[in-house]
């Protein structure tokens, strides 16, 4: 399934020019690896890999050459350290959100102190039913004995 953002970000780029939708193509997927999403504040390109993408500008003026064509030795031990970092940090950002969707959720929670023995009703959403006539079938059955 295509991303939606991705569709209505083209047609905001090809609004004017449609034939020229393929050309867009580029300037869409980097502008869409460099949004922050809001529940990780951060882009999905740089939680999967601990780097934003590059700009064109960055590879015309050559932002990461090699001295004499070698690397730094302690660049690769930087770069899975910085990815942890953005994990983490992704992860943290992930759990402080669960959270607060959690206590949203538990205001409206009603807890029931079922004993054996008590009488419940079952409740069935409109949605789970299924076939013809749906909408004259009853959503509430019972009373059920609790054993």
């Amino acid at each position: 399934m295509v991303n939606r953002t991705i569709i209505h970000i083209h047609r905001g780029y090809c609004s004017k020019h449609h034939k020229l939708w393929d050309e867009h193509l580029h300037c869409i997927r980097h502008a869409y690896n460099w949004a922050k999403h809001s529940l990780t504040q951060t882009s999905s390109f740089e939680a999967c890999f601990g780097y934003l993408p590059k700009y064109t500008s960055d590879f015309i003026f050559g932002k990461d050459i090699s001295i004499d064509g070698h690397y730094d030795i302690d660049r690769e031990n930087k770069f899975i350290e910085q990815i942890q970092l953005v994990h983490q940090m992704v992860q943290e950002q992930l759990e402080k959100c669960q959270s607060k969707y959690k206590t949203r959720h538990d205001k409206h929670r009603v807890d029931h102190n079922l004993q054996v023995g008590d009488e419940v009703w079952i409740y069935i959403i409109r949605e789970r039913l299924k076939g013809e006539g749906k909408n004259m079938k009853p959503i509430r059955y019972g009373p059920f004995k609790i054993h």
